[in-house]
């Protein structure tokens, strides 16, 4: 994420972890998505993917606090806003048999770890 440009993009990278430089010798990041002016009063910060490839992303901003997700094809959606005070990170579990669950880090009331189950 980039929450100066409010994109959300990728870069190729080695089986190390290191970033491949592109033709002229600079990395080269992908924008997959754009916050548009509807959620502009969103930042994206930390986020997880689903088995589909799916992104669940901490939203906060000055507007407000929100989960979104972000599709492969890049369509940014907002799940559920203002219940989560301070959303920081998410992460996605899914086990076979069960509804998809995500775990919500805050910076609200001290830090919190909170269960979501879609």
């Amino acid at each position: 994420t980039n929450t100066a440009l409010k994109t959300f993009g990728r870069v190729k990278i080695t089986d190390d972890g290191t970033a491949v430089p592109g033709k002229d010798g600079k990395v080269e990041v992908e924008v997959l998505a754009t916050l548009n002016p509807g959620k502009e009063e969103y930042q994206w910060d930390d986020f997880d993917f689903d088995k589909e490839g799916t992104a669940y992303v901490a939203m906060a901003g000055s507007g407000g606090r929100a989960i979104g997700t972000i599709s492969p094809d890049g369509d940014v959606e907002v799940l559920f806003t203002k219940v989560i005070r301070g959303p920081t990170s998410v992460h996605v579990v899914e086990k076979e048999g069960m509804r998809k669950k995500l775990y919500i880090t805050t910076n609200g009331n001290g830090g919190q770890v909170v269960e979501a189950v879609l």
